[in-house]
């Protein structure tokens, strides 16, 4: 059996679905609406999706899931 910490695995979860939502632009649409709201169709609601997404999420998921990682690692390590 696991001796899993359920709030860090919660953790994890939020952060993988975090670094899928920026990853859903990459895939969707071509690598330069990435970057800039209006490389694939300049409407006001990709502007306002890139804004949110940009603020929020942008690299930040990625940090949590990587400190999650080291915590798991480091308590892996300590059993």
């Amino acid at each position: 059996m696991s001796n899993s910490i359920k709030s860090l695995d919660m953790l994890r979860g939020v952060a993988i679905l975090g670094i899928l939502i920026m990853n859903m632009i990459s895939f969707a649409m071509p690598s330069r609406a990435y970057f800039s709201p209006i490389a694939y169709a300049p409407t006001n609601l990709n502007h306002v999706i890139y804004c949110i997404t940009h603020v929020i999420a942008d690299q930040k998921f990625m940090a949590i899931f990587s400190i999650l990682f080291g915590v798991s690692t480091k308590l892996f390590v300590e059993d």
